[in-house]
Protein backbone atom coordinates (compact mmCIF):
# COMPACT_ATOMS: atom_id res chain seq x y z
CA UNK A 1 0.00 0.00 0.00
CA UNK A 2 1.05 3.85 0.60
CA UNK A 3 3.15 2.78 3.88
CA UNK A 4 6.68 3.52 3.53
CA UNK A 5 7.96 2.95 7.05
CA UNK A 6 11.47 4.35 7.74
CA UNK A 7 14.19 4.39 10.07
CA UNK A 8 14.52 7.94 12.26
CA UNK A 9 17.10 9.87 9.86
CA UNK A 10 16.82 6.97 7.47
CA UNK A 11 19.94 5.52 8.67
CA UNK A 12 20.58 1.84 8.66
CA UNK A 13 23.01 -0.60 9.69
CA UNK A 14 22.43 -4.20 8.32
CA UNK A 15 22.10 -7.25 9.85
CA UNK A 16 22.22 -6.40 14.24
CA UNK A 17 21.35 -8.08 17.36
CA UNK A 18 17.57 -7.65 18.67
CA UNK A 19 19.14 -5.63 22.21
CA UNK A 20 21.25 -3.35 19.19
CA UNK A 21 17.67 -2.70 17.64
CA UNK A 22 15.69 -1.99 20.82
CA UNK A 23 18.82 0.41 21.80
CA UNK A 24 18.68 2.83 18.80
CA UNK A 25 15.06 2.27 17.99
CA UNK A 26 15.40 1.09 14.72
CA UNK A 27 11.90 0.48 13.34
CA UNK A 28 13.31 -1.65 10.56
CA UNK A 29 13.70 -4.58 12.85
CA UNK A 30 10.47 -3.84 14.69
CA UNK A 31 8.43 -4.07 11.19
CA UNK A 32 10.91 -7.29 9.93
CA UNK A 33 10.17 -9.38 13.62
CA UNK A 34 6.46 -8.55 13.58
CA UNK A 35 6.11 -9.86 10.44
CA UNK A 36 8.20 -13.20 11.42
CA UNK A 37 5.68 -13.66 14.50
CA UNK A 38 2.91 -11.97 13.08
CA UNK A 39 0.65 -8.68 14.14
CA UNK A 40 -1.67 -11.03 15.87
CA UNK A 41 0.63 -12.79 18.23
CA UNK A 42 1.62 -8.77 18.93
CA UNK A 43 -2.00 -7.66 20.06
CA UNK A 44 -2.22 -10.73 22.33
CA UNK A 45 1.39 -9.91 24.26
CA UNK A 46 0.15 -5.98 24.43
CA UNK A 47 -3.27 -7.19 25.88
CA UNK A 48 -2.04 -9.78 28.39
CA UNK A 49 0.57 -7.33 29.51
CA UNK A 50 -2.37 -4.58 30.57
CA UNK A 51 -3.32 -2.58 27.08
CA UNK A 52 -6.72 -2.56 27.04
CA UNK A 53 -7.43 0.17 24.14
CA UNK A 54 -8.48 -1.31 21.10
CA UNK A 55 -5.42 -2.61 18.95
CA UNK A 56 -5.87 -3.89 15.12
CA UNK A 57 -3.51 -6.51 14.04
CA UNK A 58 -1.97 -4.90 11.15
CA UNK A 59 1.84 -4.36 10.61
CA UNK A 60 1.82 -0.94 12.04
CA UNK A 61 1.35 -1.87 15.46
CA UNK A 62 4.87 -3.06 14.88
CA UNK A 63 5.52 1.17 15.39
CA UNK A 64 2.80 1.65 17.44
CA UNK A 65 0.42 3.03 15.60
CA UNK A 66 -2.82 2.73 17.31
CA UNK A 67 -3.50 5.22 20.55
CA UNK A 68 -2.82 3.98 24.27
CA UNK A 69 -2.94 5.89 27.37
CA UNK A 70 -0.20 6.74 29.76
CA UNK A 71 -1.96 4.56 32.52
CA UNK A 72 -1.66 1.67 30.07
CA UNK A 73 1.50 1.92 29.04
CA UNK A 74 2.70 2.13 33.26
CA UNK A 75 0.25 -1.22 33.85
CA UNK A 76 2.23 -2.69 30.75
CA UNK A 77 5.73 -1.80 31.92
CA UNK A 78 4.81 -2.78 35.32
CA UNK A 79 4.29 -6.63 34.53
CA UNK A 80 7.76 -6.26 32.74
CA UNK A 81 9.21 -5.40 35.94
CA UNK A 82 6.96 -8.15 37.93
CA UNK A 83 8.69 -10.33 36.08
CA UNK A 84 5.90 -11.33 33.52
CA UNK A 85 3.16 -10.84 36.22
CA UNK A 86 0.30 -8.61 35.37
CA UNK A 87 -1.05 -6.66 38.63
CA UNK A 88 -3.73 -4.88 37.18
CA UNK A 89 -3.51 -0.88 38.05
CA UNK A 90 -5.92 0.68 41.27
CA UNK A 91 -5.98 3.78 42.61
CA UNK A 92 -7.42 2.17 46.42
CA UNK A 93 -5.48 0.35 48.76
CA UNK A 94 -7.70 0.16 51.82
CA UNK A 95 -10.98 1.76 53.29
CA UNK A 96 -11.51 1.96 57.16
CA UNK A 97 -13.97 3.40 59.34
CA UNK A 98 -11.69 4.24 62.29
CA UNK A 99 -10.44 0.72 63.02
CA UNK A 100 -12.92 -1.16 61.22
CA UNK A 101 -11.61 -2.18 57.87
CA UNK A 102 -13.96 -2.19 54.63
CA UNK A 103 -12.09 -2.87 52.00
CA UNK A 104 -8.36 -3.89 51.21
CA UNK A 105 -7.50 -4.50 47.51
CA UNK A 106 -6.87 -8.11 46.83
CA UNK A 107 -3.36 -8.30 46.04
CA UNK A 108 -1.50 -10.91 43.17
CA UNK A 109 -1.99 -10.98 39.66
CA UNK A 110 -1.90 -12.95 36.46
CA UNK A 111 1.09 -14.69 34.23
CA UNK A 112 1.11 -12.82 31.11
CA UNK A 113 4.56 -13.89 29.87
CA UNK A 114 7.39 -16.49 31.03
CA UNK A 115 9.95 -14.84 33.68
CA UNK A 116 12.60 -15.99 31.40
CA UNK A 117 11.37 -13.86 27.81
CA UNK A 118 10.66 -11.02 29.86
CA UNK A 119 14.27 -11.19 31.50
CA UNK A 120 15.75 -10.81 28.31
CA UNK A 121 13.37 -8.46 27.23
CA UNK A 122 14.50 -6.29 30.25
CA UNK A 123 18.51 -6.91 29.26
CA UNK A 124 17.52 -5.26 25.92
CA UNK A 125 15.70 -2.39 27.35
CA UNK A 126 18.70 -1.53 30.01
CA UNK A 127 20.67 -0.88 26.88
CA UNK A 128 18.31 1.47 25.71
CA UNK A 129 19.54 3.67 29.09
CA UNK A 130 22.76 2.50 29.08
CA UNK A 131 23.46 3.52 25.40
CA UNK A 132 20.88 3.81 23.15
CA UNK A 133 17.83 6.40 22.74
CA UNK A 134 16.90 6.90 26.52
CA UNK A 135 20.20 7.67 27.52
CA UNK A 136 18.67 10.87 29.09
CA UNK A 137 16.91 8.54 31.54
CA UNK A 138 19.67 6.88 33.18
CA UNK A 139 19.34 7.26 37.22
CA UNK A 140 22.08 5.55 38.73
CA UNK A 141 20.28 2.37 38.97
CA UNK A 142 19.78 -0.87 37.29
CA UNK A 143 16.59 0.19 35.10
CA UNK A 144 14.93 -0.34 31.68
CA UNK A 145 12.70 1.54 29.30
CA UNK A 146 11.68 2.62 26.15
CA UNK A 147 11.61 5.79 24.12
CA UNK A 148 8.20 6.86 21.62
CA UNK A 149 8.27 9.35 18.80
CA UNK A 150 5.40 9.63 16.56
CA UNK A 151 5.65 11.48 13.29
CA UNK A 152 5.82 15.28 12.99
CA UNK A 153 7.16 15.31 17.01
CA UNK A 154 3.33 15.14 17.98
CA UNK A 155 3.93 12.20 20.63
CA UNK A 156 6.74 11.84 23.04
CA UNK A 157 6.73 8.99 25.43
CA UNK A 158 9.26 7.60 27.93
CA UNK A 159 8.33 4.34 29.84
CA UNK A 160 10.47 2.76 32.28
CA UNK A 161 10.81 0.55 35.22
CA UNK A 162 13.20 -0.76 37.91
CA UNK A 163 12.70 -3.48 40.17
CA UNK A 164 10.31 -1.43 42.26
CA UNK A 165 8.21 0.91 40.04
CA UNK A 166 6.95 1.26 36.53
CA UNK A 167 6.44 4.50 35.42
CA UNK A 168 5.15 6.09 31.96
CA UNK A 169 5.79 10.16 30.65
CA UNK A 170 3.58 11.20 27.21
CA UNK A 171 4.65 14.70 26.11
CA UNK A 172 2.20 16.27 23.31
CA UNK A 173 -0.26 19.32 22.91
CA UNK A 174 -3.97 18.80 23.44
CA UNK A 175 -4.59 19.75 20.14
CA UNK A 176 -2.37 16.86 18.43
CA UNK A 177 -0.25 19.93 16.80
CA UNK A 178 3.39 19.00 16.56
CA UNK A 179 6.24 20.06 18.90
CA UNK A 180 9.45 21.60 18.35
CA UNK A 181 11.03 19.13 17.96
CA UNK A 182 10.94 16.81 21.43
CA UNK A 183 11.85 13.17 21.37
CA UNK A 184 10.77 10.48 23.66
CA UNK A 185 14.86 10.66 24.38
CA UNK A 186 14.49 14.58 25.62
CA UNK A 187 12.18 16.20 27.63
CA UNK A 188 10.26 12.34 28.26
CA UNK A 189 13.35 10.70 29.22
CA UNK A 190 14.25 13.69 31.71
CA UNK A 191 11.11 13.95 33.30
CA UNK A 192 11.01 9.90 33.85
CA UNK A 193 14.48 9.94 35.25
CA UNK A 194 13.68 13.45 37.71
CA UNK A 195 10.49 11.49 38.88
CA UNK A 196 12.41 8.15 39.51
CA UNK A 197 15.27 9.63 40.96
CA UNK A 198 12.96 11.29 43.83
CA UNK A 199 10.18 8.48 44.00
CA UNK A 200 12.98 5.66 44.77
CA UNK A 201 15.30 8.06 46.79
CA UNK A 202 14.74 5.82 50.05
CA UNK A 203 14.94 2.87 48.34
CA UNK A 204 18.38 0.74 47.94
CA UNK A 205 19.08 -0.33 44.57
CA UNK A 206 18.50 -3.77 43.44
CA UNK A 207 19.63 -5.55 40.10
CA UNK A 208 17.15 -7.35 37.62
CA UNK A 209 17.11 -11.08 39.08
CA UNK A 210 17.98 -13.57 36.39
CA UNK A 211 15.05 -16.67 36.77
CA UNK A 212 16.07 -20.31 36.78
CA UNK A 213 16.70 -21.78 33.14
CA UNK A 214 18.61 -18.73 31.79
CA UNK A 215 22.46 -18.38 32.20
CA UNK A 216 24.62 -15.46 31.40
CA UNK A 217 26.89 -15.56 28.21
CA UNK A 218 29.69 -13.78 26.20
CA UNK A 219 28.11 -12.48 23.06
CA UNK A 220 30.26 -11.63 19.82
CA UNK A 221 29.20 -8.17 18.67
CA UNK A 222 29.68 -9.00 15.04
CA UNK A 223 27.85 -12.12 15.12
CA UNK A 224 25.77 -12.01 17.89
CA UNK A 225 26.53 -15.16 18.89
CA UNK A 226 28.25 -16.86 22.00
CA UNK A 227 31.57 -15.56 21.91
CA UNK A 228 34.60 -17.52 20.43
CA UNK A 229 39.07 -16.74 21.00
CA UNK A 230 38.31 -15.23 17.36
CA UNK A 231 35.58 -12.77 18.35
CA UNK A 232 37.50 -8.80 18.42
CA UNK A 233 34.50 -7.54 19.93
CA UNK A 234 32.40 -9.03 22.85
CA UNK A 235 29.68 -7.68 25.31
CA UNK A 236 28.20 -9.81 28.04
Amino acid sequence: GAWHPANAGHRYFGRVTLATALARSLNSVAIRTTLQISPYAVVRAAQRAGITSPLQPRLPIALGAYEVTPLEMASAFATLANGGTRVPPGVIREIRRGDTLLYRRQAGGSAAASPAAVFLLTQGLQGVIAGGTGRGAQIGRPAAGKTGTTNEFRDAWFVGYTPDLAAAVWLGNDAHRPMAGVTGGSLPAQAWAAFMRAALRHTPPQAFAMPDGLMPVTLCRETGLQATPYCPSTEP
